[in-house]
């Protein structure tokens, strides 16, 4: 129970830090406020089904947060594939989101719950360095020429002093 309380505490935090770094975020629909009451009542089923409408919705201006909140529902029901697939699909379609890392956080303590430590292990391990810009090498300039040698006149077996 410890345990849970803890994780429930970090993810409210990271929540809490993405709501305040806000830069232009839309207004909030009625949908989305809806959605948010339910969750806080813990009414885990009818926030899922608000929160689906909403993603699913192309005229909805936060489908990402909406996705993210749909994550959380359904994690809390208990619906842990279709809380790793929303989170998939929130990264697939909307990258640059700020729901985006507080989403991958909700993947790891689903992870933590499952005991699944390979995906621990993944998202631990960096990500390779990018490989360095490649420069333009100066153009290597050729050799310069080398002077031919004087011939050698050719030896005669005279040319060695006799015995």
């Amino acid at each position: 129970m410890k345990h849970h309380r803890l994780s429930r505490v970090i993810l409210l935090a990271i929540i809490a830090l993405a709501c305040t770094t806000s830069l232009a975020a839309e207004p909030e629909s009625k949908r989305l406020a809806r959605a948010k009451d339910l969750i806080a009542d813990e009414q885990w089923a009818l926030a899922v089904d608000v929160l689906k409408a909403a993603a699913d919705d192309s005229k909805e201006a936060n489908r990402d947060e909406a996705l993210f909140w749909l994550a959380h529902s359904q994690n809390q029901a208990r619906d842990t594939a279709a809380a790793l697939d929303t989170i998939g699909r929130l990264e697939r379609d909307f990258r640059a989101s700020r729901w985006v890392k507080p989403a991958q956080s909700l993947r790891i303590e689903i992870a933590q719950r499952l005991r699944r430590n390979d995906v621990l292990w993944y998202t631990a391990t960096p990500p390779p360095p990018p490989a360095p810009p490649a420069r333009p090498t100066p153009p290597v300039a050729a050799p310069a020429p080398v002077a031919a040698l004087p011939a050698l006149p050719p030896m005669s077996r005279r040319s060695h002093p006799p015995p």
